[in-house]
């Protein structure tokens, strides 16, 4: 298993989060209606939590140069119930919430932008950790 030195975290930190936000810039929420499952705010926050999880497993798996071997033996499915499980959820409900913004691209655009928002804040956070760790 690769370790990774804490000042090679960051430019790995980066190329992470500059994929995430490449893959998510298509999407993003606006006001929510009263017919909706889920509120846009918990909604978002789901999708920031699925991609991150999607992410770790991704990294993880390549790091440990065990790719097909995690897709295959079900750890995207775990990873993903996990997520639902974390906000109470099931995939029915969560399917059932983004219905109205898959038929409504405005919405879908204004939803992603709450994720990549709360995923821009993660980032700042994770990056300001690890400057406070590289200067001790």
């Amino acid at each position: 298993m690769l370790r990774i030195q804490s000042s090679r975290t960051a430019p790995i930190l980066v190329v992470i989060f500059s994929l995430l936000s490449a893959g998510l810039l298509p999407g993003c929420t606006g006001p929510s209606g009263d017919d909706d499952v889920l509120p846009d705010s918990v909604l978002a926050l789901v999708l920031a939590d699925l991609h991150l999880a999607g992410a770790e497993l991704q990294f993880g798996a390549l790091r440990d140069s065990l790719l097909l071997a995690s897709i295959a033996d079900g750890s995207e499915k775990a990873s993903r119930d996990s997520v639902f499980e974390m906000h109470h959820l099931t995939e029915e409900t969560f399917n059932q919430a983004l219905e109205p913004y898959i038929e409504d691209p405005s919405r879908f655009v204004a939803l992603y932008s709450r994720v990549l928002d709360r995923l821009n804040l993660q980032r700042r956070d994770l990056f300001q950790e690890v400057s406070e760790l590289e200067e001790r």
